[in-house]
C-alpha cells in the first residue's frame, strides 16, 4: 500500500509535472520512496529529507538536494517548493509551512493540519487518505515491469527469519523494505 498511498499523493493530489519542485520528508521509507520518484518519473523536481545512509541511494533516482535531517534544517536550504509530502507531522510540518511558496500544497498523511499555519503561509493543506484504487495499482505495476519505479529493498530474508525481518523494521536499520522470502 505505501506505493499506492504515494501515487495518489504525488500524481493525484500533488499533479506533478514538469516544473514543479517537491520536498518529500521521510524519503527512503515506504512510501517516500515511491513518492520521489514518482514525482520525478513526472518531470518534477525533487528535494527530500533522510538519514545519511539513504543519501546515496536517493541521489541515484535523480533526488537533489537530499538533506541529513539529524544534522541539517531543510527550512534553511529550501524556498519556493510546490509541494510538500509529510508523513511525520508535529514539527516538521511547522517548520514545512516556511518552504511552501505562496500557492503551494502540504499533504499531510499523518497527525492533525494546522490550519491557521497554512491560512498564514497562503498555502493548501490537504489531510491525505488512501483509497483502494485498481487502476492505479495496474498503473504503478507497469511502471515497475517496465524498471521505470524500483521498489527499495534493503533486505530478503527467508521466511523462517520474519522475527529478525521485525526486528530490523522496528529498530529503523532497514533503509527500504524488508522482504520476506516465502519457499
Amino acid at each position: 500500500m505505501p506505493a499506492l498511498t504515494a501515487w495518489q499523493a504525488i500524481v493525484d493530489t500533488g499533479r506533478a509535472r514538469s516544473g514543479m519542485r517537491f520536498l518529500i520528508h521521510g524519503a527512503s521509507g515506504g512510501v517516500g520512496s515511491f513518492a520521489a520518484q514518482f514525482a520525478r518519473w513526472k518531470g518534477a523536481e525533487v528535494a527530500a529529507t533522510a538519514s545519511e545512509a539513504s543519501v546515496d541511494w536517493l541521489k541515484s533516482i535523480g533526488v537533489d538536494p537530499v538533506i541529513d535531517y539529524k544534522r541539517e534544517r531543510f527550512e534553511e536550504k529550501l524556498r519556493d517548493i510546490d509541494v510538500v509530502l509529510d508523513p511525520l507531522g508535529g514539527d516538521t510540518q511547522a517548520r514545512s509551512w516556511r518552504v511552501l511558496k505562496r500557492g503551494g500544497t502540504l499533504i499531510n498523511l499523518i497527525g492533525e493540519i494546522d490550519e491557521d499555519a497554512a491560512k498564514q503561509a497562503g498555502v493548501r493543506a490537504v489531510d491525505f487518505g488512501m483509497e483502494y484504487d485498481v487502476e492505479d495499482l495496474e498503473e504503478i505495476a507497469g511502471l515497475v515491469d517496465q524498471g521505470l519505479i524500483e521498489p527499495h529493498i534493503s533486505k530478503v530474508l527467508p521466511l523462517d527469519q520474519a522475527r529478525q525481518a521485525l526486528d530490523l523494521n522496528q529498530q529503523g536499520k532497514s533503509h527500504g523494505k524488508v522482504v520476506l522470502e516465502i519457499g
